[in-house]
């Protein structure tokens, strides 16, 4: 929430006939999920826009900008931005230039942060992604980290789940077989344990039960 108010993120698939099918990231914002309006559009094609409120009131918001230009986004890196109101939003050409992160992806990878929570010290755990192809096949690895606003950089990164957990899953297609994309966490139990949700095969929604990535870190 933001503000005390939700913000839902949801790609949007657009086409218009005879070309070929575009997306973009629309956000929607209400006191409740009964009563959400659409708010704000993302850059057309960016997908894994989010958005982390710290203590402050400052908005930290990630981006997943792709180019041709390896400099600006290859396959697809991490920016990050921060401003003190969520209406920075309704400006794309602010998150469509929003500064990488120092933490990279290789030129044959490609990643993003899916979810994010503020911790001690100004620092957000973050949820994410990292992908590459194997073959002809796509390989998604939801991983954890840890975000530090002063060296710009994403550490303690783990990975927490991987496709072939779930057993007795068909793929959307053959070639997403190795996909499994964490959507967000639980608060922890009272055994420090959370569960991750995430979409395997491009087909189900799965979830794992895992310790806490950020015990004793949060605020």
């Amino acid at each position: 929430s933001i503000n005390g108010q939700l913000l839902l993120n949801a790609v949007e698939v657009l086409q218009s006939q005879g070309e070929a099918l575009t997306w973009e990231t629309a956000f929607y914002k209400g006191a409740s999920i009964t009563e959400l309006e659409p708010f704000a559009y993302g850059p057309p094609m960016m997908k894994d826009i989010r958005h982390v409120q710290m203590p402050t009131g400052e908005i930290v918001t990630f981006t997943r900008p792709q180019s041709e230009d390896p400099a600006k986004g290859g396959r697809g890196q991490i920016g990050v931005v921060t401003s003190d109101s969520i209406d920075m939003i309704k400006n794309p050409s602010i998150l469509r230039e929003a500064p990488l992160i120092n933490t990279r992806f290789l030129p044959e990878e490609w990643g993003g942060i899916n979810y994010g929570i503020a911790l001690q010290d100004g620092k957000i755990g973050v949820i994410g992604h990292i992908a590459r192809f194997d073959s002809d096949n796509k390989i998604y690895h939801p991983v954890s980290g840890v975000f530090d606003p002063s060296t710009n950089k994403v550490a303690v990164i783990e990975i927490i789940a991987m496709a072939d957990e779930f057993e007795g899953v068909t793929p959307k297609r053959p070639e997403l077989e190795g996909v499994a994309f964490c959507t967000g966490m639980t608060d922890p139990n009272k055994d420090g344990d959370v569960m991750l949700f995430m979409g395997v095969g491009d087909a189900v929604t799965g979830y794992k039960t895992t310790r806490d990535p950020f015990t004793g870190l949060k605020l």
